[in-house]
């Protein structure tokens, strides 16, 4: 993921040199600024664009080969890779209706997520996890009665006003190093 991240980062300085150098250029040759030099600067921004879009595919089909069922939730990777695509061709409409894999709707809410001070991953969805104070708990009333099990300290529990099932008893008790408490 780190190398995406730096073809990503190489990829944006890149355009930057060449953007800028494309500015010196103009300058220098005194051009006068008309349709020869924006139409370079934006052919250029497309391909950028383009190349980034590209990447982001061939990915996503080695990851579709690899897996048998692809994952409804795109990649960090993927979504910057968009994201990149999008702010290249910010006043490009046809090119971005036509040449983004995603729709503009959702990269403009990636886009947003990526501007934030901390990023935030999405959420994997499912049940919170145990609170670190009933993990200790578990792991406490095992130290202090190592013949009780997984069902005996889950009805322990219940009875001081807390709900855990027995197998997550059980996981914690493993991981806190207690194998084989029934």
């Amino acid at each position: 993921m780190e190398s995406r991240v730096l073809s990503l980062l190489l990829r944006s300085l890149e355009f930057g040199f060449y953007h800028s150098l494309l500015s010196v250029v103009d300058r220098v040759s005194k051009l006068p600024r008309n349709t020869t030099m924006p139409e370079a600067a934006r052919l250029y921004r497309e391909n950028i664009a383009l190349k980034a879009q590209l990447d982001v595919l061939e990915a996503r089909l080695k990851r579709e080969e690899a897996e048998v069922k692809p994952k409804p939730k795109r990649p960090l990777k993927e979504r910057a890779a968009q994201v990149f695509a999008y702010l290249l061709t910010r006043e490009n409409e046809p090119f971005q209706r036509y040449f983004l894999s995603a729709p503009i709707s959702t990269i403009r809410r990636w886009s947003y997520r990526f501007r934030k001070r901390k990023y935030e991953p999405l959420s994997a969805g499912g049940r919170p996890g145990l609170a670190p104070e009933i993990r200790e708990l578990i792991l406490t009333l095992k130290r202090e009665n190592g013949s009780w099990g997984q069902k005996r300290i889950s009805e322990e529990l219940r009875r001081m006003g807390v709900r855990a099932c027995a197998r997550t008893i059980r996981k914690v008790l493993e991981e806190g190093g207690f194998p084989h408490s029934c």
